[in-house]
């Protein structure tokens, strides 16, 4: 079960856009304690928080758009994928996750520019402008670069803006088709171990496919992932495996000090921005350091004795194997829940995942080769989408869920068996949600 806060809301805000498909949280069943996007400034400010808004600028006119949750609901709640910006793909904070979207900015760039929807890069963008969602959670703050291979542009929908394309697409010469990089600081010094990543639903699975081809994907991704905590049964499937252990790449770095924030922002102001806006630049080229590297997480484990566990040095290693070491090591520490190490608040951390199996094109699928071939996942899904998501286990068998981060990718595909999920559920309450679908995560206004 994921936690939430219960009397939690948010409104985002937008201004100067003809077309809105503004994104949120819905996450209780009051909107007391609503918070305010200002995009143009770059800030948050609590609308019940009386000594920011005494600093509010005057003669700033404030976004004409704002979204009002909260909604009981979302799970079957879905706009049509003739609104969607970049149909056939459209991406959401996950409702009930706390997580919160600040702004949305260029990759090399900290000032936030309006946009109808969260973007999906395609791969494609010239270098620095691929565009970044900053977010914040209970637990953690930090930005997410997300590329799908052929996703439709930006401007189709933001008529406003341009696609800067190269000739080379990111995707060019790799057999990946995804790749999504979180990078940020944690609030609290979690233990890793306790940290998850992958896929968990919130209602049952629907016709899966044949029964060798489901004991066949757990067998395949238990290989990749030795730690998997794989459960098709139940009212909440998941899919979890441990976050250090799975992503592909894991950067620790010291934080540096922003010399251009501190030039460029009155130093009240940047206080109270800091732990929101990191100006972090997610696009660079990503590699594993080696374990003797400042920025591995494995440097700072070579000295705790206490674990028990031997750091080869993996600098002759190649980054494949250096990412494999570092796998093994935490998938052995995870298998123990140990309590250390823990994740440093005053480090900024970087995760990189990224597949080749799923397949986003006409419809959403995995593809699983000659042997497989391509198997469609929108009935298996029950018309659920896929997620971006961290978590950390909290209580003493680790069955309750924190979200670091959490995000929805939708395929028009799923829409179908979003709405005969409604219409099998037949609730009163699933009426009084689609009633209410205009005031909930997603409104489109023209």
């Amino acid at each position: 079960m994921i936690s939430t806060k219960p009397n939690e809301g948010i409104e985002i805000a937008f201004d100067d856009a003809k077309e809105i498909l503004a994104v949120g949280e819905c996450g209780g069943e009051t909107t007391d304690n609503l918070k305010r996007i200002n995009l143009k400034r770059i800030s948050v400010l609590n609308a019940d928080d009386e000594e920011n808004k005494d600093e509010e600028d005057e003669n700033q006119p404030l976004p004409s758009f704002s979204l009002k949750q909260p909604c009981k609901n979302t799970s079957l709640q879905i706009p049509d994928p003739s609104t969607w910006p970049q149909q056939p793909l459209m991406i959401r904070p996950t409702p009930n996750s706390s997580t919160k979207v600040i702004g949305i900015r260029r990759a090399r760039k900290k000032e936030y520019e309006n946009f109808v929807g969260l973007p999906i890069n395609n791969g494609r963008e010239v270098e620095g402008d691929s565009l970044v969602i900053d977010f914040e959670s209970t637990n953690f703050v930090g930005s997410l670069l997300l590329r799908i291979k052929d996703a439709p542009p930006i401007s189709r929908r933001n008529k406003n803006k341009e696609d800067h394309y190269g000739q080379e697409s990111y995707f060019t010469n790799r057999k990946r088709r995804f790749q999504a990089v979180i990078k940020g600081k944690f609030k609290k010094p979690l233990p890793m171990s306790d940290c998850v990543t992958g896929q968990v639903f919130e209602r049952p699975a629907g016709k899966l496919p044949g029964k060798w081809v489901v004991k066949q994907l757990i067998r395949f991704f238990t290989i990749l992932a030795p730690q998997l905590d794989a459960s098709l049964d139940g009212n909440k499937p998941r899919f979890l495996s441990p976050l250090v252990a799975t992503a592909h790449t894991v950067l620790s770095e010291d934080e540096d000090e922003h010399p251009s924030d501190r030039n460029s922002i009155d130093s009240s102001l940047r206080l109270k921005q800091r732990d929101r806006h990191l100006d972090l630049d997610v696009e660079a080229d990503l590699q594993e350091p080696h374990s003797l590297d400042s920025s591995s997480v494995l440097s700072s484990l070579a000295t705790n004795t206490d674990l028990g566990i031997t750091i080869p040095d993996t600098t002759s290693f190649s980054a494949t194997n250096r990412s494999l070491t570092r796998k093994k090591i935490f998938n052995s520490l995870s298998a123990n829940r140990t309590p250390e190490p823990r994740f440093d608040t005053d480090k900024i951390y970087t995760f990189e995942f990224y597949q080749h199996l799923l397949d986003f094109g006409d419809e959403l699928a995995l593809d699983m080769g000659r042997i497989g071939g391509m198997i469609p996942l929108a009935q298996a899904l029950d018309g659920q989408p896929l997620k971006i998501m961290a978590a950390y286990r909290s209580g003493e068998v680790g069955d309750d869920l924190e979200p670091l981060w959490s995000f929805d990718i939708f395929h028009e595909s799923l829409y179908s068996y979003v709405q005969m999920a409604g219409d099998r559920l037949g609730t009163e309450e699933f009426s009084s949600m689609n009633q209410e679908k205009q005031d909930c995560f997603v409104n489109q206004k023209i």
